[in-house]
């Protein structure tokens, strides 16, 4: 009885070892499975650090990109804006002169020139002829 119990507890032993070595492969996979998904956690945080750092000078150009945009037409609008209110205000100075132009002409009798061939005077302008017959 005394091999049956030896058989028995090497039996054992060895199935025991057997469990122990697949164990430890079981084991081994799983820390190399692990290590490699860190590593590739640690490349994905690394690629969408780079990404936001990219993504972010980006959005700073282009946010720069429209903000000159921006002031480049509302300096557009202004100028526009002056060069109307300067074409109405010499629109508004070529009214009153043309308005003082008619009342002076209004007042004042038309002008009288001297004819090339004699020595008699005649009335010149654009209201001559109104004047002539009158004469």
């Amino acid at each position: 009885m005394k091999n049956t119990t030896y058989i028995i507890i090497t039996l054992a032993a060895f199935l025991a070892g057997g469990c122990n070595k697949q164990k430890a492969a079981i084991e081994e996979d799983k820390d190399a499975t692990n290590n490699a998904i860190d590593t590739r956690k640690a490349e994905v945080d690394a690629e969408a650090k780079k990404a936001t750092e990219l993504t972010d000078a980006n959005a700073a150009a282009d946010k720069a990109r429209i903000k000159a945009d921006k002031e480049s037409a509302q300096a557009q609008l202004d100028a526009d804006k002056k060069k109307v209110d300067a074409e109405a205000e010499a629109a508004k100075a070529r009214v009153d002169a043309e308005n003082r132009q008619l009342l002076q002409n209004r007042d004042l009798p038309p002008p009288i020139q001297r004819t090339p061939n004699t020595d008699s005077f005649r009335l010149a302008g654009p209201v001559m002829n109104r004047y002539r017959r009158k004469l």
